[in-house]
C-alpha cells in the first residue's frame, strides 16, 4: 500500500536472495499485486545499470551504498533517462543522508527517492516515507507502516515525544520470539527491542540514530555515530562514512571514522576535521580520520563497524584535555587535586588510580559533608571513581531540598541510599524508579534495601511488567517504626500519580515488606485493588485482608518456615482475603539471587494470572495479646553436653493467662525450643516443638516430654522454651518472657565453665 503497486510495476532485483528485502519486497511484493520482477543478477553496479537503461522497470530499491555507486556510475545523461522511466526509488538497510537524498533525486530527474525502515523480524516494512504528493523527510525513515513502534529509555519505559531512545516494535507481523532465546533478552512485555536507536517527531514521523551496540560511549558521553556519519556526509568531497569508537586509556572510548572520497576529490583529514568543527559538538569530533579505498559491508549491504573496530582498535589513544563546564565540577575538581595532591587530573581519571585510598576517600567525604551541607552515602566515590562519573552524582543529591511531607531527613537518606539505581524518576522529589514502562502488563511495585536485591527481580519479571523500584529503611540510621509509615505514605502518594486506576500488585524483601504492607493499606483505604502482596523472608502477627504469598528461606529470624513447624496453618487466620507459602532451599541472603528470584517472579506472574486459589475465610479471628500469652515454664535442663547429644526434658507448661488456648482448623499452640549464642544471636530457630493438648484451660498445667539436640558446635548455648501460637508468633515475641538456661559444652575450660555457672546462677 506504501508504494502503491500494481499490475504495470515491474522491480529491479539486484539483492542476496537470503535477505528480507529480496524475498518480501522485491519478489513477493510486487508478485502479489500482479507486477513483475526484473533480476539484475549477478550482483554488479554494472548489471543494474544495464537494466535500468534496457528494461522496463518502474521501480527499484537498493541501500545508500548501492544508490551512490549507481549514480557514480552512471553520467548525468544516464541518470536523468533512468529517472524519467522509474516512478520512485526505494532506499533501505541504512542511512541515507538529506544532503545526499537530494543530490540523487536531482540527478535522477526528480523522482523520489522514498526513504524506509524495515527488518526481518517484523517481516520487512516498519515505517516509510510517502510517495508524492503526500510530504517526505529527508533524513527520516518516514512514518510507522506496518508495525507499532515506541521509543523508550535504557530501562525499557516509554519517553517523550522528540526524545532519542531505543526503537521497539510490535503488531501482527513482529516476531513471537527466538528460538532457544530468552524472551527477556530482547523482549519488553509485547515490545521487540530492536536494537536500533531513533526519536519520533511531533508529526510521527521516524528519525534513526544508530545502533544501541553501536553507540560510542565516551567518558560517559553517549555519542550516536550515525550523527556523525550525516555531518561527514555533508561535505561533498565524502562518497561514503561510518563512525566507530576505538578503546581510550582514560575515557574508555574515543570517536574515530572511516570515509571514502569521492572520484577526483581529495581532502586532508585535518581539513574534514575542521569542517565538521562546524557541524558537532566538540566531545562528538572524530580525533582519527582515515581515509579508505572501500568500507566493509555486512551481506545486507549495511557498513560493518565492527569490522571498522578491528582495523583500527590501536587508533585514538593519544590523551585528550577537556574544560570543565560546570560551578560543581570546578569546585569538585579543586577539592579532588587538593585530596589527592596532584595539580592536575583529567575527568576521566580514577580516584584511587591516581593515588587515592579508603582514606582519602574518607577525607573527600567529609570534606563534601561540611562544604554543602549534605549526607553522602560511603560507596559514592566506589561507585563513581572518576570526576566525570561522580560530578552527575553528586549532583543528584545537591539538587533543589525536598519540600514534600516526607520529612527532610528521611527523603534525603532514602534517595542517597539510592544513588546509583537505575531507572526512571517522574520528579526530583520521586523515590520510585521505574524499568520496563513500556510493558502493558501489570505494574508490580518492589521494595528493598539494595541494589543487589532489586536487579535480579527486574531481570527475572521477563519484562511482561513494568517495574517500579523503592528502597526501604533497612540499614539506615531514620528506620523507626513511625518514619516507616511516613515513607510508605510518600510511596503511595507516588503510586497514584504513577497508576491512578487499576489493580496494584507489590511486594518486597525483609523490611522492604513491611513498607508495601503499609502502602498496599493506605492504596486500600483510597479504594484501589490490591491484586497481591509478595512478602519475603518476612512473617505477621496481625491479620489484614490483602492477598498474600509468601517466600520463606531457610535461617532468618523473620522466615515462617525457620521459625514454626507448620506456619501455612495460621495463613487463613491472617489473610482472610486469600494466602498461600513457599518454602524456598536458600538462605536469607540468596532469596535475592538470579535463581531464587527468577523462581519468585515465575510464581507471582502465575498468581497474578490465575488468582490465588485459596479457601476464604469469614473474618480474621482474634490473635491473643497482653495477658492472653502469659506461660509458665519449668523444665530441669542439663549444665553440661556433648556437641550433637540429645536431650530428653521434661517440661510443665502452665497457662497463666486470662484465656483458654483452643485448637482449632486454623490454630495450634505447641511448646517449642530454640538455641541462641550467650548474645541471644539464635544458632538453631526451632531445634523441636511438641503439641499442646487440644485445650487448655486458664490456670491448667500440662507435663509434657520434648525431645532436643545440643547443637554441632563446641561452644556455651542458650536454650530457649516458650509457647508457640503456631504460624503466629512465640509467646516471648509478645510478653518479652520465656524460659532460658545457660548449657555448656563439654570439654569448655574450667574457668570458663565456671564463670559461665556463676553468670547463670546469679540472672
Amino acid at each position: 500500500m506504501t508504494l502503491a503497486l500494481g499490475p504495470s510495476d515491474i522491480a529491479v532485483h539486484m539483492l542476496p536472495m537470503y535477505h528480507i528485502g529480496a524475498i518480501v519486497d522485491l519478489l513477493l511484493a510486487p508478485l502479489s499485486t500482479g507486477g513483475g520482477v526484473h533480476f539484475a543478477h549477478p550482483i554488479a553496479t554494472e548489471n543494474l545499470r544495464d537494466a535500468l537503461l534496457s528494461e522496463s522497470c518502474t521501480w527499484m530499491q537498493g541501500v545508500p551504498t548501492m544508490l551512490i555507486n549507481l549514480a557514480a556510475a552512471c553520467s548525468d545523461t544516464e541518470l536523468a533517462a533512468i529517472g524519467r522511466k522509474l516512478r520512485f526509488v526505494r532506499s533501505v538497510s541504512s542511512d541515507l543522508s538529506a544532503e545526499r537524498q537530494s543530490e540523487l533525486e536531482a540527478r535522477f530527474s526528480g523522482i523520489p527517492i522514498i526513504a524506509m525502515y524495515g527488518m526481518t523480524e517484523t517481516a520487512g516494512q516498519i515505517a516509510s516515507n510517502p510517495l508524492p504528493p503526500a510530504r517526505r523527510r529527508p533524513g527520516s525513515v518516514g512514518l510507522a507502516n506496518g508495525a507499532e513502534i515506541l521509543i523508550a529509555d535504557a530501562f525499557g519505559n516509554p519517553v517523550e515525544t522528540g526524545l532519542p531512545g531505543e526503537i521497539f516494535v510490535a503488531g501482527p507481523t513482529t516476531t513471537p520470539g527466538y528460538e532457544g532465546v530468552p524472551r527477556i533478552d530482547h523482549f519488553v512485555g509485547r515490545w521487540l527491542r530492536t536494537g536500533d536507536t531513533g526519536r519520533i517527531d511531533a508529526d510521527g514521523y521516524l528519525w534513526l540514530t544508530g545502533r544501541v551496540k553501536d553507540i560510542i560511549n565516551r567518558g560517559g558521553e553517549k555519542i550516536a555515530p550515525q550523527e556523525i556519519d550525516r555531518a561527514l556526509m555533508a561535505h561533498p568531497a565524502v562518497a561514503e562514512a561510518a563512525a566507530f569508537g576505538v578503546p581510550h586509556p582514560s575515557l574508555g572510548e574515543e570517536v574515530a571514522v572511516a570515509v571514502t572520497m569521492r572520484r577526483d576529490c581529495i581532502v586532508e583529514p585535518v581539513a574534514m576535521r575542521a569542517a565538521l568543527a562546524e557541524r558537532l559538538a566538540p566531545h562528538k569530533c572524530p580525533r582519527r580520520i582515515v581515509v579508505l579505498d572501500t568500507l566493509p559491508k555486512l551481506g545486507s549491504g549495511k557498513i560493518d563497524r565492527n569490522a571498522l573496530r578491528r582495523m583500527f582498535a590501536d587508533s585514538a589513544n593519544a590523551a585528550v584535555e577537556e574544560e570543565i563546564a560546570t560551578p560543581l565540577g570546578k569546585r569538585l575538581f579543586a577539592l579532588w587535586c587538593e585530596v589527592l595532591k596532584r595539580p592536575h587530573l583529567a575527568l576521566d581519571d580514577d580516584f584511587f588510580d591516581q593515588g587515592g585510598d579508603s582514606l582519602l576517600a574518607t577525607t573527600l567525604m567529609l570534606t563534601l559533608e561540611q562544604e554543602f551541607g549534605k549526607s553522602i552515602p560511603a560507596n559514592l566515590l566506589y561507585e563513581a571513581p572518576t570526576l566525570r562519573q561522580f560530578e552527575q552524582l553528586f549532583d543528584q543529591l545537591v539538587s533543589p531540598p525536598y519540600e514534600g511531607a516526607l520529612p527532610a531527613p528521611v527523603f534525603s537518606a532514602v534517595k542517597s541510599a539510592m544513588t546509583g539505581w537505575g531507572g526512571r524518576r517522574t520528579h526530583s522529589w520521586s523515590l520510585v524508579a521505574g524499568h520496563n514502562g513500556a510493558s502493558e502488563g501489570q505494574p508490580f511495585f518492589w521494595c528493598s534495601a539494595g541494589v543487589e536485591q532489586w536487579q535480579h527481580v527486574v531481570d527475572a519479571s521477563a519484562g511482561d511488567r513494568p517495574i517500579y523500584l523503592l528502597r526501604s529503611l533497612s540499614g539506615l540510621s531514620v528506620k523507626s517504626a513511625a518514619n516507616t509509615t511516613l515513607l510508605a505514605e510518600h510511596y503511595a502518594d507516588e503510586i497514584m500519580g504513577l497508576h491512578p486506576q487499576g489493580a496494584i500488585a507489590l511486594g518486597g524483601f525483609c523490611q522492604g515488606a513491611v513498607v508495601t504492607r503499609q502502602i498496599a493499606e493506605n492504596l486500600r483505604a483510597r479504594g484501589r485493588t490490591i491484586a497481591l502482596h509478595v512478602v519475603v523472608d518476612r512473617r505477621f502477627d496481625t491479620p489484614d485482608r490483602l492477598p498474600t504469598v509468601y517466600f520463606w528461606g531457610r535461617d532468618n529470624v523473620h522466615s515462617g518456615a525457620a521459625v514454626f513447624t507448620s506456619p501455612e496453618l495460621a495463613l487463613p487466620r491472617l489473610h482472610p482475603a486469600g494466602a498461600v507459602s513457599f518454602n524456598l532451599d536458600y538462605d536469607h541472603g540468596d532469596l535475592t539471587a538470579p535463581i531464587a528470584a527468577k523462581t519468585i517472579m515465575q510464581r507471582v506472574t502465575q498468581l497474578l494470572a490465575s488468582g490465588l486459589q485459596v479457601t476464604l475465610v469469614e473474618s480474621c479471628g482474634e490473635t491473643p495479646s497482653g495477658d492472653d500469652v502469659m506461660a509458665s515454664i519449668i523444665a530441669p535442663t542439663p549444665f553440661w553436653a556433648a556437641p550433637g547429644q540429645p536431650l530428653q526434658l521434661d517440661v510443665t507448661v502452665r497457662n497463666s493467662g486470662n484465656t483458654a488456648w483452643r485448637r482449632g482448623p486454623h490454630k495450634s499452640y505447641r511448646l517449642a525450643a530454640r538455641w541462641s549464642n550467650l548474645d541471644g544471636y539464635p544458632r538453631v530457630l526451632n531445634a523441636a516443638s511438641v503439641d499442646l493438648p487440644a485445650v487448655v484451660l486458664p490456670g491448667e498445667s500440662v507435663a509434657l516430654q520434648l525431645p532436643v539436640a545440643f547443637p554441632e558446635r563446641g561452644l556455651p548455648m542458650m536454650l530457649l522454651l516458650d509457647v508457640v501460637d503456631e504460624g503466629v508468633f512465640w509467646f516471648h515475641e509478645r510478653t518479652g518472657r520465656s524460659f532460658r538456661r545457660l548449657v555448656l559444652c563439654k570439654g569448655l575450660p574450667r574457668r570458663a565453665a565456671k564463670k559461665f555457672r556463676k553468670a547463670d546462677a546469679g540472672d
